[in-house]
């Protein structure tokens, strides 16, 4: 399967593209495509996006009981697709592959390295 840019070049008459499973793993990749350039998100950025999905969530289901606890699930059903995402900085060869999966590793920083861990008593 191409990236968006190989895509692009290969089918020019195309309009559209699905993106589908890609925006789990990386909700910037919509930013990345319309910049046309991969983006070497921070931990700390990342980090942002997810205190944004909790207050969307709070504010959608409610912050008693119920509105927590589906929060909650949703946000680690998401997390458990983020954390396969590898930094850019990281990778050898850009653009990352969706069915690759990064062996363990030590991120930039504390959080990256969190971020990065499959284990849900991490998250």
């Amino acid at each position: 399967m191409a990236d968006w840019n190989n895509h692009k070049t290969e089918c020019p008459e195309l309009a559209t593209c699905m993106i589908a499973r890609g925006a789990l793993i990386k909700p910037w990749l919509f930013t990345e495509i319309k910049e046309q350039r991969h983006w070497d998100i921070s931990s700390g950025e990342r980090l942002n996006i997810f205190k944004d999905f909790v207050h969307f969530g709070l504010q959608h289901w409610g912050s008693d009981t119920k509105g927590v606890e589906t929060t909650r699930r949703f946000l680690l059903e998401w997390l458990s697709y983020t954390c396969r995402y590898i930094p850019v900085g990281l990778l050898e060869v850009v653009p990352q592959r969706i069915n690759w999966r990064p062996p363990s590793y030590y991120g930039r920083d504390d959080l990256e390295t969190l971020m990065a861990s499959d284990s849900a008593a991490d998250w």
